[in-house]
């Protein structure tokens, strides 16, 4: 693949549209090409962010705020006569009419502030729980595209989702589609702190067959230093029916690994 055709093929990538050895190809010009790798990271990136912010809308008592004010100024500059002349007394201030208006000015600041925080956390968490069924959602799908999808937004959530990063782990093993296989193992690669993605990943290994997927978990276990994936990759590296794109990423991350 040359320099030229990676940014159609990382569109179609996104989309789903690869078939496994374009992206055996993709991934291995990719590896090798810093260039390239900067604008396959760049276009996959902005794809995932779009896909993931939800579309907001004013609220209703927002809306019918925004109406109560531009009535009443609407009702303030046709009564009220541009020639007017309003008069304004001196007031006459004391201590405890100072104090009385300190007291006022912190007591709303802190309200505010309060209902703010309360707002915010709100709106957070509804905005958590929106993307959470959107994801289920289209994980489950009978759309290759939405679960290539959803397998993608998942880098979008953090180890406090385990059910979300479970279904991620089913799509690895149970997916027939090789895209989304392949990014379920992409996005696993945040997560793989966890112990439990750490046995998923070995796991993989061991019955994974398709070349562009096998690489991509070489790349992570050999990131993370897991030196208990070296048995697996000699076993893999022996193996007659392993391509030899394979085997060339396996001999750099047991290299890396002993």
């Amino acid at each position: 693949m040359k320099c030229k055709e990676i940014e159609q093929a990382c569109e179609l990538y996104l989309a789903g549209a690869l078939n496994s050895e374009e992206l055996v190809q993709l991934r291995l010009h990719v590896a090798t090409c810093q260039t390239c790798k900067k604008q396959y990271d760049e276009v996959v990136v902005l794809e995932r962010v779009l896909n993931t912010v939800p579309e907001e809308a004013p609220s209703e008592q927002l809306q019918q705020r925004f109406e109560h004010f531009l009535a009443a100024e609407l009702a303030t500059s046709t009564s009220t006569p541009t020639s007017k002349i309003i008069a304004i007394s001196k007031p006459t201030w004391n201590f405890k009419n100072i104090a009385a208006s300190i007291a006022l000015v912190i007591g709303s600041f802190l309200l505010g502030k309060y209902q703010h925080t309360v707002s915010t956390s709100s709106v957070k968490t509804s905005t958590i729980a929106s993307a959470e069924q959107r994801f289920f959602a289209n994980i489950n799908s009978a759309s290759p595209s939405k679960r290539l999808s959803a397998a993608q937004a998942a880098i979008q959530f953090n180890q406090e989702h385990p059910k979300i990063i479970d279904a991620i782990i089913a799509k690895l093993f149970h997916e027939e589609n090789v895209n989304v296989r392949l990014a379920a193992a992409e996005s696993l690669r945040k997560f793989s702190a966890l112990e439990r993605v750490k046995t998923a990943l070995l796991k993989a290994l061991t019955t994974e067959e398709t070349a562009i997927i096998q690489i991509e978990l070489i790349q992570i276990l050999t990131d993370i230093k897991e030196t208990r994936a070296l048995p697996s990759m000699k076993k893999l590296f022996e193996n007659q029916q392993t391509p030899n794109l394979v085997k060339q990423e396996l001999q750099y991350g047991m290299a890396n690994l002993m």
